[in-house]
């Protein structure tokens, strides 16, 4: 099974969402995790307030690990939220806030390297994801990397920032090398960030981009499939799949 877990909650709304959910299914994802993101200057909201999408627009939600029905794409949906953290008070706020904490998936994107290195050794986290289409603004110090995999954290590649501009394009495989250099492909995951289901890919084009990084088909596959479980079970949230919920009953 594949997994998408950075689908941004804001990327449709209404009878958009039934195409982008008719895209994974069709693509072959089985569950994806939709993304909130906040900056860190504003409350969250509460995972509560994040309604599943449907296949149709005005029926009634579902619960959030609820496979679709027949007729609607099987694809599980899970509660994300990305907080993009600039200073320390910000960083203790995200160990603290139970509205965050409550999230199935909780990531951030720091800002400087006092705020990397505090969510490698002590931050309360999932994933920490960052911007691959610019020069980052500190240095990716192996020590750290390697404390947050010893944490369980996962580190994560949006592989849209390789479907954009050139300039974009570069700094995406330059930076990503550099960290699936320093993590020896470790604790990594692929996901889209997409915020339109025509930049979405299958799996196996996420899985030869991560090739092209690098890395050996084993570890690209995992980053599309077993590392984000990992993840996902990393934040006490577990999915138990059998092949008859993924099978359509007879009418």
């Amino acid at each position: 099974m594949y997994w998408d877990l950075n689908v941004p909650s804001s990327s449709a709304t209404g009878p958009a969402q039934s195409y982008f959910l008719a895209e994974l299914s069709r693509l072959g994802y089985g569950v994806i995790a939709l993304n909130v993101e906040c900056d860190g200057k504003k409350a969250p909201p509460p995972p509560q307030k994040l309604a599943p999408w449907t296949i149709e627009s005005g029926r009634k939600p579902k619960t959030q690990t609820q496979a679709l029905r027949i007729g609607e794409p099987a694809v599980r949906q899970l509660k994300r939220i990305t907080v993009q953290c600039e200073d320390m008070n910000g960083a203790h706020s995200i160990n603290s806030n139970k509205a965050i904490q409550s999230y199935d998936i909780v990531a951030v994107e720091p800002g400087s390297q006092r705020i990397f290195q505090f969510f490698c050794e002590h931050g309360s986290v999932d994933i920490i994801t960052l911007d691959m289409t610019a020069r980052l603004g500190f240095q990716l110090r192996k020590p750290l990397i390697d404390e947050a995999i010893k944490r369980g954290i996962y580190f994560e590649l949006k592989y849209t920032a390789a479907l954009g501009d050139s300039s974009g394009r570069r700094y995406f495989f330059a930076n990503a090398t550099s960290l699936l250099r320093l993590t020896k492909g470790r604790h990594m995951i692929f996901a889209s960030g997409a915020t339109r289901d025509m930049l979405l890919r299958a799996p196996y084009d996420v899985i030869n981009i991560g090739i092209l990084l690098g890395l050996p088909f084993g570890r690209a596959k995992d980053a599309v499939s077993s590392s984000c479980a990992a993840v996902v079970a990393h934040g006490g949230t577990y999915i138990y799949v059998s092949l008859q919920e993924y099978s359509t009953p007879a009418c």
